[in-house]
């Protein structure tokens, strides 16, 4: 079995098509979905703008989640009553007035609107992932297993929340991921997680041009990447996968020929897996990550062009502060450290 995730980008007007087209090639019978992303650089976030609505409760910010999700409909064509999926979905955000219950709206008009477009059956992931103050393996997979029985052609879930005996409550940012791993974990199914990018890569593609691709990479080395610094998945749906020694494909649903990342329990070849610059009040902190830590790492950033105050080393990280700004670190890191890998 397959259980492919789709993310934000992908669920957006013009790449719903192909998220069919993957669908249909690769014979996923369950598809996990977020909530749409943006459609453009200056674009907003759908949960960002349900964040918005939820703490000024002005409806403008509602206005705009819904055109992102009629445009979705008229776009592809979905036979679906689209504007009755809103007034229903704004009515029970009205009643909950729970921030958790707002935020799950977007991933449930996903599910809903994907799964008419598929043909799929809709599940209710209030209903199957369930939360006794943290997520339950064993009882979401219960729900989920009976409810997969009646499943014929295929099934679309919404990622990033559940439900709980204090009702609907939502994942960290990214818990779509969770979602996705969680369901491979009970199916003891395949994984493939679809990005905006080509995988697991040494840097990010907005601060560096083409950076090298992981072909492969541990699960432990992927938790600690993605704990400093890498957003292309959630840690923890990674841990989830580990339990069962579970292969993960990171893949691009731009570049399907392109192999991406898998994630298992073969170690990287290369000794840099990725680096990363952000801002901290006045200074910069940059993380890089290596599937172990050469004794020259030190050694080599002494003789950068980097302006740092200092470092440290934990585990296979080496933590930097400077002065500089983030995409020029980046960049001055990865010419460092990227050159032999």
């Amino acid at each position: 079995m397959i259980v492919s995730k789709f993310g934000g980008t992908a669920i957006s007007p013009r790449n719903l098509k192909r998220v069919k087209e993957i669908i249909e090639k690769s014979s996923s019978r369950l598809v996990v979905v977020s909530a749409v992303g943006k459609s453009h650089e200056k674009d907003v976030k759908t949960t960002d703008l349900l964040v918005d609505f939820h703490n000024t409760n002005d409806v403008k910010y509602w206005k705009k989640v819904c055109e992102k999700y009629k445009e979705l409909v008229s776009h592809n064509q979905i036979d679906v009553d689209v504007d009755q999926l809103l007034v229903d979905a704004f009515n029970r955000i009205k009643e909950h007035k729970s921030f958790d219950y707002t935020l799950s709206v977007g991933e449930e008009l996903s599910a809903k609107i994907v799964a008419k477009f598929l043909n799929f059956d809709y599940l209710e992931a209030e209903d199957l992932v369930i939360f006794d103050n943290v997520l339950s393996i064993g009882k979401s997979a219960k729900k989920l297993k009976n409810a997969f029985k009646k499943v014929q052609k295929g099934a679309i879930l919404g990622g990033f929340y559940g439900g709980s005996k204090f009702g609907r409550k939502v994942l960290e940012r990214g818990g779509s991921d969770v979602t996705a791993s969680l369901c491979a974990n009970v199916f003891d199914a395949r994984l493939i997680n679809y990005v905006d990018v080509l995988g697991f890569c040494m840097a990010s593609p907005k601060d560096v041009f083409c950076p090298k691709t992981i072909d492969c990479i541990s699960f432990d080395d992927a938790i600690v990447l993605c704990k400093n610094g890498a957003t292309v998945l959630h840690p923890y749906c990674i841990s989830l996968l580990k339990k069962k020694n579970l292969c993960l494909e990171v893949k691009s649903f731009y570049n399907l020929h392109h192999n991406g990342t898998l994630v298992s329990n073969q170690s990287a070849p290369q000794r840099l897996l990725g680096l990363s610059a952000k801002r901290v009040g006045d200074k910069t902190v940059a993380k890089v990550v290596f599937s172990y830590l050469p004794n020259v790492a030190l050694k080599r950033l002494a003789k950068t062009k980097l302006n740092f105050e200092r470092a440290k080393v934990e585990a296979n990280c080496l933590t930097i502060y400077c002065e500089q700004e983030p995409k020029k670190v980046v960049n001055l890191l990865y010419d460092t450290f990227a050159v032999d890998t």
